[in-house]
C-alpha cells in the first residue's frame, strides 16, 4: 500500500500477510514486545482478518524483498494484538485517526473527555499547547513529558493546577510562580518553603 504512514487507521484485508517470525526486526525497530509477548501465533492470526488496526511503523525489512512492512496494533478488538504485516495486506480506512483528532481539535472542537492513548501523538500535544493548554487535562499524564509541562507553564503559570500533584516538581513550581503568583495555591505543601517568589 502506497502512502501509508504512522497514525493511519487500516483494515486487515489479508491476514495471510501477517509475519510471525520477524522477531529481530521487531526488536530493532523498537517494538520488542512483539517478540516477547507473541500476541499473534499461527493458531490465531487468521482471526484478525477484517480487524481495524493503527499503524505504528512503516519500513522495509532487509531480508524481505517483496515490499514494505508495517507494525500495527489492533483497535477496538476484544484482545489487544500487535504484529508485523506486509503493507499489501492492509486497506486504508480513510484519514488517519490521529489526523482526524488533530483536525477536529484545530477546527475548534475541544475534547470533553479523556482522549484515548492511541489518538495522542506529539503533534496533537503541541497543537493543544499552542491552542488551549488547559485541554492537556484530557491527555493521559503518562504521555506528557516535563518539557510539555514546562512549555505550558511558561505560557500560563496558573496551569500548574492541571498537572498531577505527583508530577509538580520544584522546577515546575518555580516556573509557575514566576509567571503567576496565583499558582502558589497549587504548589505541594512539601515544596512551598523551597519555591522563591
Amino acid at each position: 500500500m502506497e502512502n501509508l504512514k504512522i497514525g493511519d487507521a487500516c483494515r486487515i484485508l489479508n491476514a495471510g500477510r501477517i509475519y510471525l517470525t520477524f522477531d529481530e526486526f521487531a526488536i530493532r525497530t523498537g517494538h520488542s514486545d512483539i517478540a516477547y509477548n507473541k500476541y499473534v501465533t499461527s493458531d490465531n492470526h487468521l482471526s484478525l482478518q477484517g480487524n481495524l488496526v493503527h499503524v505504528l511503523y512503516v519500513g522495509l525489512h532487509e531480508k524481505e524483498f517483496r515490499g514494505p512492512v508495517a507494525i500495527v496494533e489492533t483497535l477496538g478488538s476484544p484482545w489487544y494484538s500487535k504484529f508485523i504485516i506486509a503493507t499489501r495486506g492492509l486497506g486504508k480506512t480513510g484519514k488517519g485517526i490521529v489526523d482526524s483528532v488533530k483536525e477536529a481539535y484545530l477546527q475548534g472542537k475541544p475534547p470533553t473527555e479523556i482522549i484515548p492513548n492511541f489518538f495522542v501523538d506529539r503533534y496533537l500535544i503541541q497543537a493543544i499547547i499552542n491552542e488551549n493548554p488547559l485541554d492537556l487535562q484530557y491527555i493521559n499524564d503518562k504521555l506528557l513529558t516535563d518539557d510539555n509541562y514546562r512549555e505550558v507553564l511558561f505560557r500560563d503559570g496558573g496551569l500548574l493546577g492541571i498537572i498531577p500533584e505527583e508530577r509538580r516538581t520544584l522546577e515546575l513550581c518555580q516556573i509557575a510562580i514566576l509567571d503567576e503568583l496565583y499558582a502558589e495555591k497549587f504548589i505541594p505543601e512539601e515544596l512551598r518553603s523551597l519555591v522563591k517568589c
